[in-house]
């Protein structure tokens, strides 16, 4: 931690003093940071956030890129720099150089970020920086590198370099040519000669310190293959840790389907005995309807009845088993008006609130489908209210930062909530929260529907506040099926 504090620091402290070299002010550098610029450059310690912020303002105040490009290019107290004298400055060479700043001062100034170094030939080297996605936006961290490449072989005195580079938002690339001078006697030798010593005593050494300097030389070049080494197969257990979690996933998504299958057979024979059922029912209805044995008003219900229950078989067969959808244009508000008395027996005991709004537009969507996850939601917000409770639908068109354009809709109730816990696996097939009377299926259902129809579901919910279900849908575009518009 120690050497990864001191060359964060000496490098933000030197780009302070360059800018002030340069006559920029840098007093407000740190306004609304939590750190002084007295604590900047005395060496504190940065969280890579404010890092990669100070290092867009410094840019900013440069004047620029190609100004805070060249700004880093003059940094004569380099981080490595420290590394670099402690080892002898007769004994690193260009290449030797750049494997010490890839390897020992990139990571430790940004470890969030991986890195790798390449030799193509002599005196040309690939670079490559690259920060996790979520650090998107740090190009200024790249552009501060790509000054340094340009500067690392002044350290030697090394005048011809050039380094090229390719940066996004997260990633940079640099290759680059450099020429390698010959290194200089060192000052114990030009001391020995000063003093009068013969030149078969100054060869002696020579020849002793240039075979002490290749093994040098040759281990230091070895640590740092080691290093990278170490940084490859770091890599590679990340990959396969990666591997191993999919492998996982897959596991569990195949017992899940294999779940599902049973369900759905089971489901499938339930629906076929109660059809009988419905059939008898209707069959005895019928005869007894015409005659006027029945008044009108219950034969109307009871039709109703079996032809919701018919519906509803309808809707179990199919659990578990593919079914070939049937997308078509659908105008949602007509399609919900049509299945109100559907939905508001489903909602049981609990008020059904409807707010439909005007801008709603069409989508496509398989219409049974469609029906399935609202009434999906309603019994889910029926089962988490509370009796007397209301349960409400929404539509809207959906506005910047949604879908835009598109349809959004919403069913909330008025329950408990969900605890953070609970949000995270209320889409686990066979998961229910332990107050429910459910089979843990609904929402995964409601969730492959949507899917399928390309949109998205989110779910709002806190502790005592009850939850909202916003599901997003692309609005059906002029080219698309045509439908019943119901």
């Amino acid at each position: 931690m120690a050497a990864t504090r001191d060359a964060n620091s000496r490098a933000f402290a030197e780009l302070i003093r360059l800018l002030r070299a340069r006559g920029v002010d840098p007093s407000a550098l740190c306004d609304g940071l939590p750190i002084e610029l007295e604590a900047l450059e005395g060496f504190a310690w940065l969280e890579w956030e404010v890092a990669a912020e100070l290092l867009a303002r410094i840019e900013s105040l440069a004047g620029g890129r190609d100004e805070f490009i060249a700004l880093a290019g003059d940094l004569t107290n380099h981080p490595v720099a420290k590394r670099m004298w402690a080892i002898g400055r007769s004994a690193v060479s260009v290449e030797l150089l750049y494997r010490l700043t890839v390897n020992y001062m990139a990571p430790s100034v940004f470890p969030v970020h991986t890195s790798s170094f390449r030799k193509i030939a002599d005196g040309e080297y690939r670079i490559r920086l690259e920060l996790p996605q979520d650090r998107v936006g740090s190009e200024p961290f790249f552009w501060a590198g790509y000054g340094t490449y340009l500067a690392l072989p002044k350290l030697l005195g090394v005048d011809r370099a050039s380094v090229e580079a390719t940066i996004g938002p997260h990633r940079g690339d640099f290759h680059v040519r450099t020429e390698q001078k010959a290194r200089r006697r060192s000052a114990v030798l030009r001391r020995i000669r000063a003093v009068g010593a013969s030149e078969e005593v100054v060869r002696t050494l020579g020849e002793q310190e240039a075979e002490l300097r290749r093994s040098h030389g040759d281990l230091l070049a070895a640590l740092a293959e080691l290093e990278e080494r170490k940084a490859d197969m770091l890599t590679e257990i990340e990959d396969h840790k990666a591997t191993r979690d999919d492998l996982r996933r897959r596991e569990l998504e195949l017992r899940q389907a294999q779940k599902l299958e049973i369900v759905g057979t089971l489901a499938a024979s339930l629906a076929h005995d109660f059809n009988n059922i419905l059939a008898v029912i209707a069959a005895t209805l019928g005869p007894r309807d015409v005659a006027g044995a029945v008044p009108a008003e219950d034969a109307s219900r009871i039709r109703d009845a079996v032809d919701l229950a018919n519906a509803i078989t309808a809707r179990l067969a199919t659990i578990g088993a593919p079914r070939e959808l049937e997308p078509q244009r659908l105008d949602a508000n007509r399609r919900l008006e049509a299945g109100r008395r559907l939905f508001e027996l489903a909602a049981g005991e609990r008020r059904l609130v409807w707010s439909l709004g005007d801008d709603a537009p069409e989508i496509v969507i398989d219409a049974i489908e469609f029906e399935q996850c609202l009434l999906n939601l309603i019994i889910n917000a029926r089962d988490a209210s509370p009796p007397g409770g209301a349960v409400e639908v929404s539509t809207r068109a959906g506005t910047d930062g949604e879908v835009d354009g598109g349809l959004v809709l919403e069913v909330r109730d008025e329950g408990a909530g969900m605890s953070a816990e609970t949000l995270e696996r209320i889409w686990d097939p066979f998961y229910t929260s332990g107050r429910e009377r459910g089979t843990g299926l609904g929402l995964g259902i409601v969730r492959r529907v949507v899917a399928d129809a390309g949109g998205d579901i989110a779910v709002v919910s806190e502790l005592g506040e009850g939850s909202t279900f916003r599901i997003s849908l692309p609005a059906a575009s002029d080219s698309e099926v045509p439908g019943s518009g119901l």
